[in-house]
């Protein structure tokens, strides 16, 4: 439909070009025969028939299935982000479940430890020995223990915040 609005304000504008020379028209026998051929024959007129209108629709047909392809290419650039997206989702999640895991192993290796310095420290305290290196021995096992407390209970918290 366009292309045909294109021809016919072409043919309007040099029509009016025409109507501006007024006197320099010469109608007569040359000017009937233009417009008897015109009427005859109205392939002149078709503005398919026009070499410029050809290449012109000939760019559009090509604009038109670059357009297409560029499409297709998006929407497969959009399916191949939409699994990468879900891919790193996965990844996230697993990452996040590892870490997860990463901490428990580590609270538990404290709660070991921990557990370790109780048992030393009750071993030395029933072995009824009052020598101050067993005395100075259990006060290290017991700081050695707080240490290990404070440890656990910055793991606990942190854990807790991060979550």
């Amino acid at each position: 439909m366009g292309r045909y609005n294109l021809a016919i304000t072409s043919s309007v504008q040099q029509g009016k070009d025409q109507n501006k020379k007024g006197p320099n028209i010469k109608l007569g026998q040359q000017g009937d025969k233009k417009s008897t051929n015109i009427l005859q024959d109205p392939r002149k007129d078709n503005p398919m028939d026009n070499p410029k209108m050809e290449e012109l629709m000939s760019v559009l047909e090509k604009t038109r299935q670059e357009l297409e392809a560029t499409k297709q290419r998006l929407s497969s650039t959009q399916q191949s982000l939409a699994e990468r997206d879900s891919h790193l989702t996965n990844l996230r999640q697993e990452r996040r479940k590892q870490l997860e895991e990463i901490l428990e192993m580590k609270q538990q290796a404290l709660l070991a430890a921990i557990s370790e310095k109780d048992a030393n420290i009750a071993l030395l305290e029933l072995s009824s020995s009052n020598k101050k290196k067993t005395q100075e021995e259990v006060m290290s096992l017991k700081r050695e223990k707080d240490r290990l407390m404070q440890q656990l209970k910055q793991q606990v918290s942190s854990a807790a915040y991060s979550s």
